[in-house]
This record gives C-alpha cells, sequence and structure tokens, in this order.
C-alpha cells in the first residue's frame, strides 16, 4: 500500500483531516438557484504562470501535492492497482 504522507511539514497528517474540513450545510450554489438566476455560476478562468511570492509558491505546492496524493491513494484503492507518483521539487 502507498504512503500517504512522506512529508508532515505541509498539511495535514492523516486522510481524516483531508476529508474533515467540508463545507458547512447550506453553502454553495443553491441559494442562486431558489433565488431563480438564469446564470450558471463556476470557477473563473486563471491564469497559469509561476507564482512570484515564495510563500504563496510553496503554499500552493504543498496543497496541489497533497491533492495529487490523495487522488493517487484514491485510484488505488477503488481500482485496486500500485500506484507511482514522482514529485521534484527544487
Amino acid at each position: 500500500m502507498m504512503n500517504m504522507m512522506t512529508d508532515l511539514s505541509c498539511g495535514p497528517s492523516s486522510m481524516t483531516e483531508l476529508t474533515a474540513a467540508a463545507a458547512p450545510a447550506g453553502s454553495g450554489s443553491s441559494a442562486a438557484v431558489a433565488a431563480g438566476s438564469s446564470e450558471k455560476m463556476g470557477r473563473g478562468k486563471i491564469e497559469i504562470k509561476r507564482i512570484e511570492n515564495t510563500t504563496n509558491r510553496q503554499v500552493t505546492f504543498c496543497k496541489r501535492r497533497n491533492g495529487l496524493l490523495k487522488k493517487a491513494y484514491e485510484l488505488s484503492v477503488l481500482c485496486d492497482a500500485e500506484v507511482a507518483l514522482i514529485v521534484f521539487s527544487s
């Protein structure tokens, strides 16, 4: 089985902590639908470019890496497959 967290310096230390931060009930796009809005809400497009601020870049790296690790773990569980994930950082 794959070890989820090899570096504990960024983010939660277990899968339960990754899923524990759920949005509160009643939040989301249901309010827009109830108000009769005909426009679709969604995520806006962002420009993919290098983050110049080193602190923000490191935080983003940790969050995205943890997301990849979670997806790899879920894939290994759902498909009963061995998953390899290589992440390089400088």
